[in-house]
């Protein structure tokens, strides 16, 4: 893995790297993960020579074209989309687009004055279309897609038989992002991560990989699970509350942190199982992986892109935003500033930012 030396914040490239030592014990049981850290390990001393630090509010660091960043194409740029949009595009069940604007607006109305990033690939649609929406109010840099697949234990077995090569590559991953444990205390807003839940093993598995990096880099963890928000969509008909008995990464979280925002089991089915998708996905085996940069080009791939570009364009329609203002005109959050003041640059009042080069 190759990484750009552009300023890394309050960090060494040496304590970046060296910052991939698990600390859950039962990384110890692998003696080949353990050899991966070790041979880092020698290195330190090297490392801890080298000043490369950076002012305060500088950009962790950023990958270069050869870096493992899953590539995902750029719907507010139709000039580089070009031809691609010509065929037919992935369809959707009656009603689809009714049950997504209501989904969207519960889903921005209960991520609060944050910064948003839609999990995986599973809230494709919901990102699409909330970015058409918000694309000419001060949201318009707030959302982001961060593609992260690691359901379940076996995914952790993954990671453990990848050994160092996958946690850097997932560090670099999330400081691309902006999401090293450094970057997350120092936000001006909270981070709120969005995806379908069945179990909640995703963001479990995401939370103790972020709780372990955090300690070997003496974060403070603290500070750092302040600053997490999680919006779980899930299915309606299932007790609210099932799949949380058994979700232990709750318990490291106040109550106000997780919330639930819950859909029809179709529309939930559509989106977690059926829909075809603008990506492969990102699971552990995959993100040190240069084939994830590659543009992708499947039939199926392609008919998905043009069904998000589909939603992004709905969205931009003036009559979409002002559906979006009058829908989160009736949630609760809309006795907080942030949100009438959104509702109001949806109605087309209120001051705006300038469109964003990319989302």
């Amino acid at each position: 893995m190759s990484l750009v030396s552009r300023p890394m914040s309050h960090m060494s490239w040496g304590w970046f790297l060296l910052s991939a030592w698990p600390g859950d014990e039962a990384w110890l049981e692998d003696s080949d993960t353990m050899a991966s850290f070790s041979a880092l390990a020698e290195l330190k001393p090297a490392f801890q020579s080298l000043d490369m630090k950076a002012p305060r509010n500088s950009p962790v660091c950023t990958m270069n074209p050869g870096a493992a960043i899953p590539f995902r194409w750029n719907l507010t740029r139709r000039s580089e989309l070009g031809g691609l949009l010509a065929g037919p595009r992935a369809t959707a069940y009656p009603g689809f687009h009714a049950e997504l604007a209501g989904c969207s607006a519960r889903v921005l109305a209960t991520a609060g004055d944050a910064d948003l990033y839609f999990v995986g690939r599973s809230p494709e649609s919901i990102f699409d279309y909330l970015t058409g929406l918000v694309l000419e109010t001060s949201w318009a840099r707030r959302l982001n897609l961060l593609p992260f697949s690691c359901y379940g234990s076996y995914a952790l077995r993954a990671v453990r038989e990848e050994g160092a090569t996958a946690l850097l590559a997932l560090h670099a991953y999330l400081a691309h992002h902006a999401l090293t444990p450094r970057q997350v205390l120092q936000r001006a807003r909270p981070v709120t991560f969005v995806d379908l839940v069945c179990s909640g093993s995703t963001f479990g598995n995401f939370l103790s990989l972020l709780r372990n990096w955090t300690r070997e880099q003496r974060e403070d963890w603290t500070g750092i699970r302040r600053q997490l928000r999680f919006v779980c969509v899930v299915e309606r008909g299932r007790a609210s509350s099932e799949w949380k008995e058994d979700a232990d990464w709750l318990r490291e979280l106040s109550t106000k942190s997780v919330r639930c925002v819950t859909v029809s089991p179709r529309f939930w089915r559509y989106l977690g199982n059926a829909q075809k998708k603008t990506m492969p996905s990102f699971s552990p085996r995959r993100w040190g992986s240069p084939d994830v940069s590659r543009p992708p080009r499947s039939d199926a791939e392609l008919a998905a892109l043009r069904l998000g570009h589909h939603l992004f364009e709905l969205g931009r329609k003036r009559s979409h935003r002002r559906d979006l203002a009058r829908r989160l005109g009736q949630q609760h959050a809309m006795r907080e500033r942030w949100l009438r003041a959104l509702v109001s640059q949806l109605r087309g009042r209120g001051r705006t930012q300038p469109r964003p080069n990319s989302v």
